[in-house]
């Protein structure tokens, strides 16, 4: 590896270790603020780690096994670099926590696929609201309303 490169990376971790925020490990979090598209199952929602909330949200979409998935605020070609790095950093338990809390708010869907029970054929881009019952999506809809939240113990997260 040329010095050049070797000095451009040392300046970028040098750059994370001073931007990238780092959270210790909190008892709970809690879950709020959602905001849903329910055509697609995505958006955004708010983070508290026990009573300190994260000054953004935490995007999250649908994955093609159903499930939703957050995503982290990033940090998109810090210094030239071409590469993107998380713009904070979580324990593995508090991302765990997080995933189980989305996962209690937004229902999973069939995954994309060939559903063995119904035969039927299930494309990413199938609509999400043909992929789950109608009474999931009609409870998971007034469920979550604008003081919705969902808090989820650390100790319960393995």
């Amino acid at each position: 590896m040329n010095e050049d490169i070797k000095k451009q990376i040392q300046e970028v971790h040098a750059w994370l270790d001073k931007h990238v925020q780092v959270f210790v490990e909190p008892q709970a979090v809690t879950l709020s603020d959602f905001s849903v598209n329910w055509d697609e199952f995505s958006g955004d929602f708010r983070v508290a780690l026990d009573a300190v909330e994260l000054p953004f949200k935490l995007r999250f979409g649908l994955e093609t096994s159903g499930e939703t998935k957050f995503h982290l605020p990033m940090f998109h070609s810090p210094l030239g670099a071409p590469a993107s790095y998380a713009a904070i950093e979580l324990t593995p338990k508090t991302l765990a926590a997080i995933k189980q809390g989305l996962h209690q708010a937004i229902p999973r869907v069939m995954a994309a696929g060939s559903n063995k029970l119904t035969g039927q054929n299930i494309e990413f881009n199938t609509p999400p609201q043909q992929r789950l019952s109608a009474d999931v999506l009609k409870s998971a809809m007034a469920r979550i309303i604008q003081d919705y939240s969902v808090s989820i113990s650390l100790k319960k997260v393995k």
